[in-house]
């Protein structure tokens, strides 16, 4: 925070995280134009915020070569980029099932760590949703708070609108009158919670699921809601249109219910499980990355990882570390269906996370 204070007084506690966006950038060489367009996109031309934080980078970048003589021994490196795939998270794939599924109108109001949905449809909208005069084809309403969301949802629904809104566990609390109101008057809308830990306003960096039985049964009177709960990001998506076949079908609210983990975390490989198969001597040490370049680990490939689909990053334990092992007892039985795999004899779970960072991996075989 010296350096940041040092750069804004004023503004020294918020722009300090980019100064450490600096060092880390400058310790695993990342290139700074990709920051650049980071920090550019982020800001939406908005000039000064702009070169505050790139200034701030720059700092950060500049504290490591007057003051670290040994770098790190990790490095970012570019690669070529598969034209046959693409990275998403939990709430884009929400995102893009919503556009399919025919959203009419989107009424949002920002909050942690259910934002990047509403933005993700924004951004879709005008390549997927467009009409011959290139208008946008679904109405978007940044509502001055989450009662006035709820509201927008059931007036929409009521006119015969596809529409939704996303929050997390204390804007549920304010929708809830609302959400009664839909539920006896039979109207159809969609809600996504993305939850975050609780109590009152909560801790919106952390994950958890408490959220589940009030979505259930939230409203006054005798309530019981649908809600689907994805497990994968492919179940994001799918979920994402379902929700509004499912609320027309039904007149009804559907809730769609994922977490700060399956939202914002990407599908990839995290350091954890490259360590976890190199010390377990699938490969030597400091070989994992390129294992994982390879394809080997590829559903195709003679070590496949991930079978399932589920998110890589999402693997806490008692969550989806759960469905690792599930997943691993199919594929050894032979009862994984399109997912099975030729020879399967060896399966290894793994999963780590939670507000303590535990981690657990379980190895399983057929004798």
């Amino acid at each position: 925070t010296k350096i940041a204070r040092g750069l804004n007084p004023k503004l020294a506690r918020m722009i300090s995280n980019m100064v450490y966006v600096g060092v880390i950038a400058e310790l695993i060489g990342l290139d700074g134009t990709i920051l650049d367009k980071a920090v550019s996109k982020q800001f939406n031309g908005k000039e000064k915020a702009i070169e505050l934080n790139a200034t701030a980078i720059t700092l950060g970048r500049e504290y490591v070569g007057e003051n670290f003589e040994q770098m790190c021994p990790y490095a970012i490196e570019a690669r070529e980029k598969n034209p046959d795939s693409f990275i998403i998270d939990g709430n884009e794939a929400v995102a893009l099932g919503s556009v399919f599924g025919g959203i009419t109108m989107l009424s949002w109001y920002p909050i942690t760590p259910s934002t990047s949905i509403a933005e993700g449809i924004i951004s879709y909208l005008p390549r997927l949703r467009s009409n011959e005069k290139e208008q946008v084809t679904c109405a978007v309403i940044q509502s001055e708070d989450e009662l006035a969301a709820a509201g927008m949802v059931v007036g929409a629904g009521w006119a015969g609108g596809r529409a939704m809104t996303c929050t997390s566990g204390p804007g549920i609390s304010l929708m809830s009158e609302f959400v009664g109101l839909a539920y006896f008057s039979e109207v159809p809308g969609v809600i996504w919670d993305v939850n975050r830990v609780g109590p009152s306003t909560g801790l919106p960096t952390r994950t958890q699921q408490g959220d589940l039985s009030m979505l259930y049964e939230v409203g006054h009177g005798d309530t019981k809601h649908l809600v689907l709960i994805p497990g994968t990001i492919d179940e994001c998506f799918e979920f994402g249109w379902r929700a509004f076949d499912l609320a027309e079908r039904f007149q009804t609210i559907v809730f769609g219910f994922s977490d700060l983990d399956l939202g914002m975390i990407y599908d990839s490989f995290t350091y954890t499980v490259l360590v976890s198969i190199e010390n377990l001597g699938f490969c030597a040490p400091g070989e994992g990355p390129d294992l994982v370049a390879s394809q080997r680990t590829a559903p195709g490939g003679d070590f496949p990882v991930n079978t399932n689909g589920g998110g890589l990053s999402y693997t806490h334990p008692g969550m989806y570390g759960i469905f690792t092992i599930v997943e691993a007892v199919r594929q050894l039985r032979g009862q994984a269906g399109e997912r099975q795999l030729d020879n399967c004899d060896l399966a290894v779970a793994h999963g780590t996370g939670g507000l303590l960072s535990s981690t657990g991996t379980v190895v399983l075989g057929v004798q």
